[in-house]
């Protein structure tokens, strides 16, 4: 990698931790996303 510092991870460079971190952070801006479109209907 010391060859391309600004080469972007790929699929594979992702670890499970990075995923689940991934998911768990979308899953958690979506349902405050659905409180607020609540509230405001």
């Amino acid at each position: 990698m010391a060859d391309a510092p600004l080469k972007l991870k790929t699929f594979d460079d992702f670890s499970i931790k990075d995923l689940i971190s991934f998911k768990v952070l979308n899953t958690s801006l979506f349902s405050i996303f659905l409180k607020c479109f609540a509230v405001q209907s």
